[in-house]
């Protein structure tokens, strides 16, 4: 009997520590958000944080959850944080411009894209939303570069040839 509640009395224990464990916080909040439950991911990737502040990976979920909950500057502030322990994480600078352009904030949104095409120069959908943020700062040549280049990187229907054959030919 000694033998049996000692068994369950380190299962028990076991169990306790696993679930204050980050890392398994982390993964409960990435299976809901990936099934869409964006809001119910929250809390997850919020424990897993406080359990583990430097756990870049959960800032960058955290942030994406936020960015889909249309929480644009809690998103910004966690993509900030993520982008601190990892400089190089070209997914945060494509989220954090993307957070910039639905504030409109487009000059930071394209200094965000731009960072994320220096890390990965093929990173067809942020040469997209940038030729996307130039058009709307009136930057006609370089929206069509942009949109020429994510084009040639496959990214369908990109290159928007009717208005930048027109804006070609115009000068």
């Amino acid at each position: 009997m000694r033998k049996v509640l000692l068994t369950l009395l380190n299962i028990s224990i076991a169990c306790f520590v696993f679930a204050q464990n980050a890392t398994y916080q982390y993964n409960r909040g990435s299976y809901l958000a990936a099934s869409g439950n964006f809001a119910e991911a929250m809390p997850y990737y919020d424990e897993a944080i406080k359990l583990d502040p430097k756990m870049e990976a959960a800032l960058f979920s955290r942030g994406e959850a936020k960015y889909r909950l249309t929480d644009y500057h809690g998103a910004i502030e966690d993509f900030n944080k993520a982008l601190a322990l990892n400089p190089k994480d070209e997914n945060a600078y494509f989220f954090r411009a993307a957070c910039n352009a639905k504030l409109m904030d487009l000059g930071n949104s394209i200094n965000d894209y731009s960072q994320a095409i220096a890390i990965n120069p093929e990173f067809a959908q942020a040469f997209l939303n940038r030729g996307n943020a130039r058009f709307k700062l009136n930057d006609k040549k370089g929206a069509c570069d942009d949109w020429s280049k994510a084009s040639d990187l496959g990214f369908p229907n990109a290159n928007n040839e009717n208005y930048c054959r027109v804006l070609t030919a115009s000068k």
